[in-house]
């Protein structure tokens, strides 16, 4: 019986392949497909980049790859992604991943509840600000933009400042090297 394992990548404006990482786990959770499905978008060459309007721009990409049941080598790559720090203790991994993400969360409103200008209070005014970022081999969190605005440069800053101040997580890892991950959440300005 097949069994798909959806894999999510980037291609940047060079044609080459960067953050490669699972999109959805494959149905029969299977460390060695997911592992295999890795390596194999880690072998593409570099592709000819996307262009909007004859200008090149970087895309994100799903790619599903289906195993037909045949028999796969060792694991090759495995795959732990960070760890908020109270989550440590958390007994499996995926109650350490829904621990982080919702730590991550409560983190994000909590500091944009906390430092909402006080004009925008009395004002009552509601924004939302949907931030891309990556937390790196440190564990701490890099490259942060805004992918969804608040349409009020003073409050986007902010965003992006509140995600800088996120707290240092234990990093993920790829194999047994730490690598850099990529998020991206919504804080609520309210």
């Amino acid at each position: 019986m097949p069994d798909d394992v959806y894999i999510r990548f980037g291609v940047d404006t060079n044609g080459a392949i960067h953050n490669i990482r699972l999109a959805l786990p494959s149905k029969s959770g299977d460390v060695k497909l997911h592992s295999e499905a890795l390596r194999v978008v880690e072998s593409l060459p570099k592709m000819i980049a996307a262009t909007i309007n004859d200008q090149k721009v970087g895309v994100e990409m799903v790619e599903v790859i289906i195993f037909q049941g045949r028999e796969l080598p060792q694991i090759i790559v495995q795959e732990s992604l960070p760890v908020w720090s109270s989550c440590l203790d958390e007994t499996t991994e995926e109650d350490q991943v829904n621990c982080t993400n919702k730590n991550m969360r409560d983190y994000l409103n909590e500091k944009a509840e906390e430092l909402l200008p006080s004009n925008f209070k009395v004002m009552r005014l509601k924004a939302t600000a949907r931030c891309k970022f990556y937390i790196n081999e440190n564990g701490t969190a890099e490259d942060i933009s805004i992918i969804s605005s608040t349409n009020n440069a003073e409050l986007d800053s902010l965003a992006v400042e509140i995600v800088k101040g996120m707290p240092e997580m234990q990093p993920g890892t790829r194999g047994e090297k730490p690598t850099r991950f990529e998020y991206s959440m919504s804080m609520w300005f309210k």
